[in-house]
């Protein structure tokens, strides 16, 4: 099947759902998020600007690995923090610019990551797409 972009852009001309997967979660209510779930940034891909903390949830017993799908941040302003546990975990890593598409981060001792969005601008940039499992 041929599409030229994800449903949920702006401005498709053509785009096909794959129907197992979730609706991405574009707001920003620091809420806990289910694994599989698509995670944005604010305004992603048009605007960085706004800042950002949700949660995202492994299954009782199991790890977050969270992969990079997406992450256009400017180097001297903007990054994507991924932190263990909810509040006042330890940082797993600070990612800024745009290198870290597809790598993959692991929490380590709890079943509960913070996806933390700080711009300091985010100006003409994307901001950041992830999605996350249980491992």
């Amino acid at each position: 099947v041929w599409m030229n972009s994800e449903c949920w852009n702006e401005a498709n001309f053509a785009c096909v759902k794959n129907k197992s997967s979730t609706e991405p979660v574009k707001k920003c209510d620091g809420g806990v998020r289910k694994e599989g779930e698509i995670v944005y940034s604010p305004g992603f891909p048009s605007d960085a600007s706004v800042p950002c903390d949700v949660f995202l949830q492994a299954v009782p017993g199991k790890r977050v690995e969270v992969e990079i799908l997406a992450l256009e941040a400017n180097s001297c302003c903007d990054k994507l923090v991924l932190a263990e546990g909810t509040l006042g975990g330890e940082t797993i890593v600070e990612l800024t610019g745009a290198s870290a598409v597809g790598r993959k981060f692991n929490t380590t001792s709890s079943n509960y990551m913070r996806f933390s969005w700080q711009p300091k601008g985010g100006v003409n940039v994307q901001g950041a797409k992830i999605t996350f499992r249980s491992v």
